[in-house]
C-alpha cells in the first residue's frame, strides 16, 4: 500500500469519487491509498483504523474456515465502502479483503471522528443505502438513472436515496 501525499493528487481522487458529497461534516482529513493487485486491504483479525471508500479497483472479500478452507463472500467494483461493519462493530476485521486490480481508496481515520460522523446526516443515509441495499451504494446515482435508483432502493428500505425523503 502506497500513500498518495500530494495535496493535488488527494483532491482530485476525492473530487473524482464524489466522496465529500457524502458528508455533511467539513474539513474531515480524508487520505488517499494505492493498493496494488494482490495487496490486502483487510486481515481477518486484524484491526481496520479507517473506513476506505472504493474509488477505482474492484476487491475479492473472502474468509478462511477452521479447516482451512477459503470462502468467497463478496466482490465489489468502485465505488464501495469498505470497513462499515467494523464502524458499527468497533471490532476487528472478520474477513479478508484483497484487491484484485490495482486499487484506490480515500481513507478516513474512525476513532477520532466517530462522534462527528455518528451525527453526520449525510454519511448516515450512506449507511442505511448501504444496510437496505447490499452491494447498493449512494455513490451509484451518478450512474444510474432516476427510475432505477428507485427501485434498487427505495423498493428495499422505502428511503430515496436521491431526495433523501421516504419513498413511500
Amino acid at each position: 500500500m502506497r500513500r498518495i501525499r500530494d495535496k493535488k493528487q488527494v483532491e482530485y481522487w476525492l473530487q473524482k469519487g464524489h466522496i465529500r458529497e457524502n458528508f455533511d461534516t467539513e474539513n474531515l482529513p480524508f487520505s488517499v491509498c494505492r493498493f496494488e493487485k494482490g495487496e490486502y486491504l483487510t486481515r481477518q483479525g486484524g484491526r481496520l483504523a479507517e473506513l476506505l471508500f472504493l474509488i477505482e479497483g474492484e476487491v475479492q472479500i473472502y474468509g478462511i474456515r477452521e479447516d482451512g478452507s477459503v470462502t468467497p463472500v463478496n466482490r465489489h467494483e468502485a465505488p464501495a465502502l469498505l470497513g462499515d461493519a467494523e464502524f458499527v462493530m468497533g471490532g476487528a476485521s472478520s474477513l479478508f479483503t484483497e484487491a484484485r486490480t490495482t486499487v484506490i481508496c480515500a481513507a478516513l481515520p474512525m476513532e477520532p471522528y466517530r462522534a462527528e460522523l455518528d451525527r453526520d446526516v449525510k454519511f448516515l443515509h450512506l449507511f442505511a443505502a448501504l444496510v437496505c441495499g447490499g452491494n447498493f451504494t449512494r455513490w451509484q446515482r451518478w450512474r444510474l438513472p432516476p427510475k432505477r435508483l428507485r427501485s434498487a432502493c427505495c423498493s428495499t428500505c422505502g428511503m430515496c436515496v436521491r431526495t433523501g425523503r421516504s419513498a413511500a
